[in-house]
């Protein structure tokens, strides 16, 4: 009673949401398991009028007992993406066909008597063909995820305690392809006091901003 004396108080509603309607599970086997919706998005009038149009999605739980809750601001506001400088990327070195890649561009070089002019050529034949072979990469494990993703979530569904092992086998398919995700994004910010394994894409793509 006083919580929700506390949000009448505060002119606090609930959002709604889309998706699964369960946001929390203890994860047992059998009959132990349950279910719960413990967690809401909650606004004020003055913030639904500003941000009138959005969403708010339950994501799938990968770690956590808990779905995180993903608030969506739908704006019209086109904005302009700078041209990203190349750079090598530390993830790159840990996929098959990128070492297979690089030693042909450097074998197919034709030779010539300026060893400046060959190096140079190497290395922008090297960029060209990294960029391409990294889009197509990048485009086969986005589908990926987001099939394993949506597997998960499904499973997390339809669990009432007989999926354990099922959804144990998926999130560690998962964690592994969040982690290369992870690796680019520590590259990128330059974070190096920060542990290697810890995962906090936000806060990496904030750095990089």
């Amino acid at each position: 009673m006083e919580f929700r004396q506390t949000l009448e108080h505060c002119d606090l509603s609930d959002l709604g949401f889309e998706g699964d309607r369960y946001t929390w599970a203890n994860n047992r086997k059998g009959r132990l398991f349950t279910k719960e919706r413990l967690d809401r998005v909650l606004g004020n009038s003055p913030w639904i009028a500003k941000f009138e149009d959005h969403s708010i999605h339950h994501q799938a739980a990968y770690s956590s007992y808990h779905r995180p809750l993903l608030i969506t601001i739908h704006n019209k506001l086109n904005r302009q993406r700078k041209e990203r400088i190349f750079r090598f990327e530390a993830k790159w070195s840990k996929r098959e066909g990128c070492e297979g890649l690089i030693r042909r561009t450097w074998e197919n070089l034709k030779e010539t008597f300026d060893p400046i002019h060959i190096t140079l050529q190497g290395l922008r034949n090297c960029q060209l063909g990294l960029k391409q072979w990294n889009k197509e990469l990048h485009k086969l494990d986005k589908e990926l995820l987001q099939s394993k993703l949506i597997m998960l979530n499904h499973l997390k569904e339809q669990n009432e305690g007989q999926l354990h092992d099922e959804i144990r086998e998926l999130q560690r398919d998962v964690n592994l392809l969040q982690d290369e995700e992870n690796r680019k994004w520590q590259q990128r910010a330059k974070q190096t006091w920060l542990r290697e394994g810890d995962r906090n894409t936000y806060f990496f793509h904030k750095c990089v901003n």
